[in-house]
């Protein structure tokens, strides 16, 4: 099991500024559209926003050049975090929600962060476009899903995953690590190899 504390990630990857403008546009959005539970307190959003720089952390992602595609974006975790963290990674959000395409594409301006917003569903996706790195967070995996991320993943992909267990046998190999943040009930995040 591993243990992490979020105010040490947040202190080690992000800048204060850029945070604060992130959750504050967050906070605003979602009173406005309702983008998830009202329930959630900005306490609880840097713990979301900690909880997507673990890869970092794990060293599963670091700050080198290559394509990411987050497919589920919704309000931007894991990847607004992973692209402030990491401005290197050319990361592409993949949102079918046109009302949370449009705040990703606000997000985007505001904050002044290299991304790429589609709002489209994965399936559409060209299969000429290629990616070596992949994040959800609980978005449930079927056979379908993997198929369509096998038309676009290059030969070595891998996938970052955030929620339960993935499926053993849709994937040639899966790591999978048990952890908690701060108060959080344990939670697993998973590197899984195409």
């Amino acid at each position: 099991m591993e243990n992490f504390n979020s105010d040490r990630i947040i202190e080690k990857y992000l800048d204060s500024r850029l945070l604060q403008e992130y959750l504050a546009e967050v906070i605003r959005a979602n009173n406005k559209f309702n983008l998830f539970s009202r329930k959630l307190t900005q306490i609880d959003l840097r713990l979301l926003v900690a909880e997507s720089l673990i890869p970092v952390e794990l060293d599963w992602l670091n700050d080198r050049a290559f394509s990411l595609l987050d497919i589920g974006s919704g309000w931007g975790i894991p990847a607004i975090p992973l692209a402030m963290a990491c401005p290197r990674i050319a990361i592409t959000l993949l949102e079918r929600s046109r009302k949370k395409a449009d705040f990703l594409q606000l997000l985007r301006q505001r904050l002044k962060i290299k991304a790429n917003i589609l709002n489209l569903e994965l399936g559409q996706l060209d299969d000429s476009s290629k990616y070596p790195i992949f994040t959800m967070r609980r978005v449930a995996i079927n056979i379908k899903l993997v198929e369509n991320i096998g038309k676009i993943a290059t030969a070595d992909a891998r996938l970052i995953y955030f929620g339960s267990q993935a499926p053993q046998n849709l994937f040639n190999s899966i790591q999978s690590i048990e952890y908690k943040i701060d108060h959080l009930e344990t939670r697993h995040i998973s590197k899984i190899i195409f």
